[in-house]
């Protein structure tokens, strides 16, 4: 009985150990998959940062070469007026600058892109309350190319009322002026000729502005001395 009781222990020693082997020997194989996978993610990771390394640095070369190309170019001088179209979101039509010939034309140019623009924009608008009635007209263009519904979003988003919306539909100012340079602002006379561009922000609500206003509506002849 005790032979028969010692057999049976030894068997199920035997049958622990092979099952003990087996799961030791199945750990190993696992976890030399396991390490072959994590080389190979190490090395895929490694060529993707590569890759992106080497994207960034064109990007920025590029990026480089274009603000030297933008650096050397002349500004654009709006004095042909014919060629200068923008839409009007609102009524849906086209101007072109002539179309205001007769008033004096402040022209805001803006985008999305920029946050000095945001900013400058109710300034604008408030002007444009301010001298409702003179001879001035007041018209800020969206240089964005993402269509008046995400502009219209835009501006809802960041509680400006810009009425009417006026977008550089036919891109006959984007492809002439500076977009790295925005907001850009043009004072042209009643004659079409540019007077004034002024490239950085200006709070054109403020008495200052208003005063700068008055002086080219009195030097052009709109307004009285």
């Amino acid at each position: 009985m005790a032979s028969k009781n010692r057999t049976v222990i030894i068997g199920i020693i035997a049958v622990i150990c092979v099952l003990a082997a087996g799961l030791f020997l199945k750990q190993r194989m696992d976890s030399g998959e396991q390490r072959q996978q994590q080389i190979a993610v190490e090395k895929r990771t490694k060529e993707f940062r590569a890759e992106a390394e080497k994207a960034r640095k064109e990007q920025e070369e590029r990026a480089e070469k274009r603000r030297e190309e933008l650096k050397n170019r002349p500004p654009f001088r709006p004095d042909t007026t014919r060629e200068i179209v923008f839409g009007n979101m609102d009524d849906g039509k086209e101007y072109a600058l002539s179309s205001f010939k007769g008033k004096l034309l402040v022209v805001n140019l803006w985008g999305m892109w920029c946050k000095p623009c945001i900013r400058e924009l109710p300034r604008f608008m408030a002007a444009q309350k301010f001298f409702q009635g003179a001879p001035v007209a007041f018209v800020a263009v969206s240089m964005d190319n993402t269509g008046q519904a995400s502009v219209r979003r835009f501006l809802k988003r960041h509680n400006i009322e810009l009425t009417p919306l006026y977008m550089d539909t036919q891109r006959s100012i984007r492809h002439r002026e500076n977009m790295m340079a925005l907001p850009v602002t043009w004072i042209i006379g009643p004659d079409g000729k540019l007077l004034r561009r002024v490239e950085q922000p200006a709070d054109w609500g403020s008495k200052e502005s208003q005063q700068f206003i008055l002086f080219y509506l009195k030097q052009t002849g709109l307004l009285k001395k």
